[in-house]
């Protein structure tokens, strides 16, 4: 009976912590949606813009949600462990790691996005367009 109670109090320590994490990306999706059907609606070029930049995005922020996890779990395990210091630097290290990727992701699209999207939807614009 002591073990059913332990899993209902998982289950539902679980359920607090994973329902806001579903809510936000819920909404992070709704919001992307929506502001993708404005600039849409607005210029056809820079939904084309988005969408050639959407995947790589997706991906630092899945990499950078996947980092935060880890520096819970690490720093958790080390709280239980009665060491904060140790804690504390770990999460340290993380928004490190964090801001290093994220200015990266920066300078890459700075440095070298007009390289990269020259051959998709930057072409369409540079020339006059031919009627038929």
């Amino acid at each position: 009976m002591q073990r059913r109670d332990k899993t209902a109090v998982l289950a539902k320590t679980i359920l607090i912590v994973a329902v806001p994490a579903s809510i936000q990306f819920i909404v992070s999706f709704i919001q992307v949606t929506t502001d993708m059907a404005f600039i849409g609606r607005y210029n056809p070029l820079g939904l084309s813009a988005i969408q050639t930049v959407r995947s790589s995005y997706f991906f630092i922020l899945s990499f950078i949600v996947a980092f935060t996890n880890g520096t819970r779990i690490l720093v958790a395990r080390t709280l239980g462990a009665k060491r904060p210091r140790r804690g504390e630097r770990v999460a340290e290290t993380s928004l490190l790691y964090n801001q290093v990727v994220s200015i990266g992701y920066l300078l890459f699209w700075q440095l070298g996005g007009r390289f990269l999207l020259q051959g998709s939807f930057l072409t369409a614009t540079s020339g006059p367009r031919n009627s038929v």
